[in-house]
C-alpha cells in the first residue's frame, strides 16, 4: 500500500462503521494524527501528529466541535510534530497559554525545524511571546512577538525575522445555524541578513460560518502594504464515530494566486 493510499483507506475502515450515537463528553486531553497534501500530488504531503492538555475540563456540548478548546478559555499545554518524507524536513513545535482569573492570559512557544538534502541542509529556530484578553464568553483580543533565526550551508544564511502581531477573534452564535468565527490580524514583520534587510505588513481576515457544530465553509483573504493580495475558500467536517474518537476533514482551494488542485487533510482525533 502506498503513502497516497493510507489515509483513503483509513477513512473507509473507519467511516464503514458508523453506527454509533456519540455524546458530547469534556475532555482534558486532546491528540491527533493527520495527513495533508496538493490534491494534484497527494503521495508528497506531510503528516502531522498533535497533543494538547487543558488544565480544565473542556465542555463541547454547545458549540462546534473544532472551536472548543478556543471557547474554553483555559490554561494549556501543546506538542506538535510535523514529517515530509519526500522533502526531508522535520518540524517541532511547543507552546503554552496561561489563562487568569480575570481573564487575562499569557501565551509562549517554541518551534524548530530541520531540512536536509543531498543539495542544501538548514535549521531554523523560532521563539514566540503574547498576551490577551477575553472580552467575553466567545471573543479574544490578543498581541504577538516571535523572533525566527535560520542557519544553511549555502551562501545566505544567518537570516533572522522579528515578527509582531495584533488581532481579534470573535464566534457569533447563530439561531438558525451554529454561528460564524472571525478573526482578524496585523503582522508587521522585519527581515534581516548579512546581504539585505527588508520589512512588510500584512493585513488577514478569515471567517468560517458553521452550518452545524461539525461542517463549516468559509474564506480567508490577506493584503500586504505593497497591494499583493490573496485569497480563497475553505470546508471542513468533524464526523464523530465515538464519545471520545472523530475523524476530521478539511479542504481549502486558493484562488489568488490561482494554482493548481486543492489542499486536503483527514486526521484522526481523541479527546479524553
Amino acid at each position: 500500500m502506498t503513502n497516497k493510499q493510507i489515509p483513503l483507506a483509513l477513512a473507509m475502515m473507519l467511516a464503514s462503521g458508523l453506527s454509533y450515537a456519540a455524546a458530547d463528553v469534556p475532555f482534558q486531553h486532546e491528540a491527533s494524527v493527520s495527513y495533508g497534501s496538493n490534491t494534484d500530488d497527494f503521495g508528497d504531503g506531510s503528516w502531522n501528529l498533535g497533543y494538547r492538555f487543558y488544565a480544565s475540563p473542556v465542555s463541547q456540548e454547545q458549540q462546534p466541535y473544532a472551536l472548543s478548546g478556543f471557547l474554553a478559555q483555559t490554561s494549556n499545554l501543546g506538542a506538535g510534530y510535523t514529517t515530509v518524507d519526500d522533502a526531508d524536513l522535520d518540524a517541532y513545535h511547543l507552546d503554552g497559554q496561561y489563562v487568569f482569573g480575570n481573564k487575562w492570559f499569557l501565551q509562549a512557544g517554541y518551534d524548530k525545524v530541520e531540512f536536509g538534502s543531498d543539495f542544501a541542509s538548514f535549521d531554523t529556530h523560532a521563539y514566540s511571546l503574547g498576551g490577551g484578553y477575553y472580552f467575553n464568553d466567545h471573543s479574544a483580543a490578543f498581541a504577538s512577538y516571535s523572533r525566527r533565526e535560520s542557519d544553511s550551508n549555502q551562501a545566505i544564511s544567518g537570516v533572522s525575522v522579528d515578527s509582531y502581531g495584533l488581532g481579534i477573534r470573535s464566534f457569533i452564535k447563530m439561531q438558525s445555524t451554529a454561528g460564524v468565527d472571525l478573526q482578524l490580524n496585523l503582522n508587521h514583520s522585519r527581515f534581516n541578513s548579512r546581504y539585505f534587510d527588508a520589512s512588510n505588513s500584512t493585513l488577514n481576515l478569515n471567517a468560517d460560518w458553521y452550518l452545524t457544530r461539525a461542517w463549516s465553509i468559509g474564506g480567508h483573504y490577506s493584503i500586504d502594504e505593497d497591494g499583493y493580495d490573496n485569497y480563497g475558500l475553505q470546508t471542513a467536517y468533524w464526523l464523530r464515530l465515538s464519545d471520545n474518537i472523530s475523524l476530521t476533514f478539511a479542504l481549502a482551494k486558493t484562488i489568488e494566486p490561482d494554482g493548481d488542485g486543492m489542499f486536503a487533510n483527514m486526521g484522526l482525533n481523541g479527546r479524553f
